[in-house]
């Protein structure tokens, strides 16, 4: 093997170029761009729960994966003659300069936050003009609760007024009535009135200045801590779950005392 550069940078270029090369890497030499998109997403999730996790080493770990993952995207542009990994930290660059004008421009200006984030807008705004719409640009694979956020600050930022909270909770309570009147049979209408519930609550929480993802991902864990210490307690008293009382299982699904629930005996689902 040829003697690797020093610069780390032009040492991973040089390695993935070795692996996509004749004599590299089985693996390596077939994959595209289309093979890798799902271990790209799942390493942006692994770099947040990273981040959650306040460790620095973790997080550099696999800040280090998503860089292996955008120099490898990289390397197959340039196997394709389209662009390589020092064209893309120029694009980067170039879109720092024209996006921070009041910082790099010939006469910087002292801005608020939230006027940073204005201006910021409409320079992308101006660079984007084939855009037929306001919500052009907003990814679709995007995770459902946080495409909700930025289609619904869009729409907000595009001028549409955007509901009081004390509406959007009268409209919480209204959707609710109706789960509540529907028959077991009314299945694809509870699917439509579900999903309108789950879009209000998303501008609900963007009226507290909160982010329904982020909400629900704290959920998330809560819910997983409770699982976990209900299910060491059943381990030590060799229980299951199915022998748990409603009051507790109900206590262990949501963050509740174990007495709030409605008194069935309806099985859990």
């Amino acid at each position: 093997m040829n003697t690797l550069p020093q610069d780390p940078i032009q040492r991973l270029e040089e390695l993935l170029r070795i692996l996509r090369g004749p004599k590299g890497c089985p693996w390596d030499r077939e994959q595209t761009h289309q093979s890798l998109k799902g271990q790209l997403l799942e390493e942006c999730y692994e770099t947040v729960e990273a981040i959650d996790s306040g460790q620095a080493e973790a997080l550099k770990e696999e800040l280090g994966d998503l860089l292996l993952h955008i120099a490898f995207h990289a390397q197959l542009a340039h196997e394709a003659n389209q662009f390589d990994l020092k064209e893309i930290a120029e694009e980067a660059c170039q879109k720092i300069l024209r996006r921070h004008p009041h910082v790099f421009g010939d006469q910087p200006e002292p801005l608020s936050s939230q006027g940073v984030v204005e201006r910021w807008n409409q320079i992308k705004k101006a660079e984007k003009k084939d855009r037929s719409s306001e919500l052009d640009g907003i990814p679709k694979p995007l995770p459902s609760l946080l495409r909700a956020e930025k289609l619904a600050k869009r729409a907000r930022g595009a001028g549409l007024s955007f509901p009081e909270p004390s509406w959007l909770v009268n409209r919480v309570r209204e959707l609710v009535q109706k789960l509540q009147a529907m028959s077991d049979e009314d299945g694809c209408t509870a699917e439509t009135v579900l999903g309108e519930l789950l879009w209000t609550v998303v501008c609900l929480a963007l009226c507290h200045k909160l982010s329904a993802e982020e909400l629900l991902r704290k959920s998330l864990h809560d819910f997983e801590a409770r699982f976990r210490h209900k299910e060491n307690s059943l381990r030590k008293e060799k229980k299951t779950w199915q022998e748990l009382p409603h009051e507790e299982a109900y206590a262990t699904w949501f963050d509740v005392e174990a007495n709030t629930h409605p008194k069935d005996n309806r099985p859990l689902p």
